[in-house]
């Protein structure tokens, strides 16, 4: 791409930071998820889906909503569950969350890559040298290159019919021009040298005093090389004094090998998307469950309105997708804030807040605070009166029990 012409670089850069986004959107899945998808991506001067394609976000997107639904009637116990793996101290506090607003839903997340091809047309003006002329009548995309698909690759070859042989206009085919330093004059001004170009030459003249010592004067005069003139002429050296220098367009030859090259650029080009029904989705929530459900959607641009977001100068030829839909599941407390989310299955957000309210937290801290305490007397005092060590564990497994069901 480092030859191609402004124009072209300009226009690849442009669909480059257009792929370089990441399209989010908020859609309902329980309804034609894939038709809203599509307008979500025709909105960003993406492509229409196809119908193959459809069917198969469609039929996850149901199966998916399908699984959140399954959750949801179980959403107390797998919430004790993922407590008690993540946060050994916090299982008590599921209670809390079984009267709960529990809501179904379903997110598309995945990647989109598109092999592009960009193509341009390229001027060229060379020396005639009996150079082989291509005839016919060639378009931008009338020969294929035979690549694999998403091969990267930058090529370039001379397009038929666009050669010719034909006279310099530059020296009217003579093979010469005249000389651009001398203008033709085979002669050019220097700066004369013993004068520095004043016209003028200092010279200083010595003398002795009464006192016999030396005095230097200076004094001006007319430069007898130049006749005061500053310059002097001489040979021009880039024409060796003919006025004429060899045609630097046709290299002496008088006519020009003319032709067009059609260069060639193919990129991947990729994003990343995600649609949901659910406010503070994010991807790093669904990185894991697109491993584990995602599938692949791989096929040859064939016609479904692909071509009609592209132009002259560059074409989709295939197309890529990964994508999953996730089931999700979401509890808020009525007149409470905070929520719980579970994506396919697992904690993805949970804040502490979400699951205690302020009095319950600080009673937490000061009841941890004071456990602390307590056990350090406790043990102290084993350690004194040659209590039981397990017995004391006993005491303290039994007060941080009762401190976790206290309101």
């Amino acid at each position: 791409m480092a030859g191609a012409p402004k124009s072209a670089k300009q226009q690849i850069q442009q669909l480059e930071r257009t792929f370089a986004i990441r399209i989010e959107d908020r859609i309902s899945c329980e309804h034609a998820a894939s038709a809203q998808v599509e307008t979500a991506l025709r909105s960003q001067d993406f492509f229409l889906l196809d119908n193959d394609l459809k069917q198969r976000i469609d039929s996850a997107t149901l199966e998916a909503l399908r699984s959140a639904e399954a959750l949801r009637g179980e959403f107390g116990e797998a919430l004790r569950n993922e407590l008690s793996r993540k946060f050994f101290f916090l299982p008590a506090a599921a209670n809390d969350w079984e009267m709960a607003d529990v809501e179904s839903h379903c997110a598309l997340y995945g990647h989109l890559s598109y092999d592009i091809e960009f193509r341009y047309i390229q001027r060229h003006e060379e020396p005639y040298d009996n150079q082989l002329e291509r005839h016919g009548d060639e378009a931008l995309w009338d020969t294929p290159t035979g690549r694999r698909p998403y091969e990267k690759l930058d090529i370039h070859w001379i397009r038929r019919g666009s050669t010719s042989s034909v006279d310099c206009d530059r020296c009217n085919a003579s093979g010469r021009i005249l000389c651009p330093v001398c203008d033709g004059s085979k002669e050019k001004l220097v700066k004369c040298a013993a004068c520095a170009g004043r016209g003028v030459v200092k010279l200083k003249t010595k003398a002795r005093t009464e006192g016999g010592k030396t005095r230097v004067t200076e004094r001006e005069e007319q430069c007898k090389r130049c006749n005061a003139r500053g310059r002097l002429k001489e040979s021009c050296k880039e024409c060796n004094g003919t006025g004429r220098v060899t045609c630097a367009s046709c290299k002496g030859r008088r006519k020009l090998f003319r032709y067009e090259t059609i260069h060639v650029i193919s990129k991947e080009m990729r994003t990343t998307f995600l649609f949901s029904s659910v406010d503070g989705i994010r991807p790093r929530m669904l990185r894991n469950a697109l491993r584990e459900r995602a599938f692949e959607y791989d096929d040859v641009v064939k016609g479904q309105g692909e071509e009609a977001a592209a132009d002259e100068s560059w074409k989709p030829f295939y197309e890529k997708y990964t994508i999953a839909a996730i089931p999700i599941v979401v509890a808020t407390r009525p007149g409470k804030k905070g929520r719980v989310i579970f994506v396919d299955g697992t904690l993805a957000t949970a804040a502490h807040g979400a699951l205690y309210d302020k009095v319950r937290i600080c009673l937490w801290i000061i009841g941890a605070a004071g456990l602390l305490g307590i056990c350090g007397l406790v043990a102290a005092d084993a350690m004194t009166h040659g209590g039981s060590v397990l017995q004391t564990l006993a005491d303290v497994t039994n007060f941080w029990k009762a401190l976790m069901k206290w309101p």
